[in-house]
C-alpha cells in the first residue's frame, strides 16, 4: 500500500494572471500530521481550496487513496473522505452546535452511525456538549474553532484539511485543538494543516512542507526541515 493518502503533483492554482500556486508537488502521509508552512500569500490556502475543488486545478494532478480526484465536484471529494477546515472556520452562526455537526455528516445516511460520531466530537470537546443548543456565533472564538473541526469529523474522513487553526486564538486554547488533532491523527485519520505559526506546525507535524510565492521550497522529516539554515531563520527565529 502507497503510504501517502494524497498525492499532488506539479499543481497550479491561477486567480487571472497571477499564479497563487506555482507547480507544487507534495505528499500527505496516512495516519500523520503533515504541516504546510509559509508567509502570508504563499499560496497555501490556495493549495487547500484547490485540493477541496473550491477553486479550479489550472495545471497538475491530484490523486487521493489512489484515484485521480482532480476531475471531481466538492460534494465527490467530500463524500471520499476528505474534510476541510477553512480559514475563519465558517460555521454557520445562526444554527446551534447540533445542527451544525448534522450538517458536517449530511452524507452520512445510518442516524445511528451519526450520533455514535457526534458522541466522539463531544469527547474530543467537551464544550460543545455543554453547548449543544447554543447558537453557534454567540460561542468564543476558541470553541467555534472547536466546532468546525468537530464538524469536518462528523464526515468521517480519511484526511482532514485544516487552515490556519491557531489564528486569533488565545495560546491555551490553541494547544487544546493541537493536542486534539494530534489524537485525531493517532486513530488513523491524516492531517493536512497550514500553519503560519511555523514554531506550532514543527512541534505537531511528522512532516513539512515550506511554501514561498506559491513553491515548496523545503520539504521532508520536521527535523530535517528544522535544520535547514533559511528556514530556522526565517520562521523558526534561530540565528
Amino acid at each position: 500500500m502507497d503510504d501517502a493518502l494524497l498525492h499532488v503533483r506539479d499543481a497550479e492554482v491561477r486567480y487571472g494572471q497571477a499564479r497563487a500556486v506555482n507547480g507544487v508537488t507534495l505528499e500527505a502521509r496516512r495516519g500523520a500530521i503533515t504541516a504546510i508552512v509559509g508567509p502570508n500569500g504563499a499560496g497555501k490556502s490556495s493549495l487547500l481550496k484547490a485540493i477541496s475543488a473550491l477553486v479550479p486545478l489550472a495545471a497538475g494532478t491530484l490523486s487521493f487513496d489512489g484515484a485521480r480526484i482532480d476531475i471531481l465536484s466538492s460534494r465527490e471529494i467530500g463524500a471520499l473522505g476528505i474534510a476541510h477546515v477553512p480559514e475563519g472556520r465558517r460555521i454557520f452562526a445562526k444554527m446551534s452546535v447540533e445542527e451544525n455537526l448534522r450538517l458536517g455528516g449530511y452524507l452520512r445516511k445510518n442516524e445511528r452511525e451519526t450520533r455514535e460520531t457526534m458522541e466522539q466530537v463531544f469527547t474530543a470537546f467537551p464544550r460543545l456538549r455543554e453547548r449543544i443548543r447554543q447558537r453557534a456565533g454567540s460561542m468564543s472564538g476558541g470553541e467555534q474553532q472547536m466546532l468546525a473541526i468537530g464538524r469536518a469529523l462528523m464526515a468521517a474522513p480519511k484526511l482532514v484539511m485544516v487552515d490556519e487553526v491557531s489564528q486569533g486564538l488565545a495560546p491555551v486554547v490553541v494547544q487544546e485543538v493541537y493536542r486534539q488533532l494530534t489524537s485525531i491523527a493517532e486513530r488513523g485519520v491524516t492531517v493536512l494543516l497550514v500553519e503560519q505559526n511555523a514554531r506550532l506546525a514543527f512541534k505537531l507535524a511528522s512532516f513539512v512542507y515550506v511554501m514561498e510565492q506559491g513553491r515548496v521550497v523545503a520539504a521532508g522529516p520536521t527535523a530535517e526541515v528544522a535544520a535547514s539554515e533559511h528556514v530556522r531563520n526565517a520562521y523558526l527565529g534561530v540565528g
